[in-house]
């Protein structure tokens, strides 16, 4: 199942810290205390399916006026990925340089794994885009001609 992993993810936790007394969020690469989990976790093979929701498991996207919609699908992993619901994972090149799906996305469900006969065979899971890379440029726009 390895060649159909397409996409490649670094999975992130929120971390929060006070300094001073003054709380902060931020998200870090999730850890794990086994170093090739680890590694794992930065560098995650994987399929971003983002057409296709499991009818009668995963929730569907809400109709939205106004706006995108969010983009909503599935992610399919190796089933020894060490995934949790609140992490978000966010796409990184793969091997061959290429990014198929571009986006940050949020684990909001608990990771299905599906079996074989005696181990996990992969994950599932339900993932939801958390933020769009907005900065007032359209993507197709060339950014040197809007300097005025």
């Amino acid at each position: 199942m390895d060649h159909l992993f397409s996409s490649t993810v670094r999975v992130e936790e929120m971390k929060y810290s006070v300094t001073d007394g003054q709380a902060s969020m931020t998200w870090h690469l999730a850890e794990h205390v086994d170093t090739d989990m680890q590694a794992l976790l930065g560098a995650l093979p994987c399929r971003l399916d983002l057409n296709f929701v499991r009818p009668g498991k995963d929730i569907m996207p809400a109709p939205v006026a106004g706006r995108a919609p969010d983009r909503i699908g599935v992610m399919f992993a190796a089933g020894y990925a060490p995934l949790k619901a609140g992490q978000r994972v966010v796409a990184i090149p793969n091997a061959n340089g290429l990014m198929p799906v571009e986006g940050t996305f949020e684990i909001r469900v608990i990771p299905d794994k599906a079996l074989d006969y005696s181990t996990a065979h992969h994950i599932e899971v339900q993932i939801l885009e958390t933020n769009q890379d907005l900065d007032g440029i359209w993507p197709d726009d060339d950014p040197e001609s809007l300097v005025p």
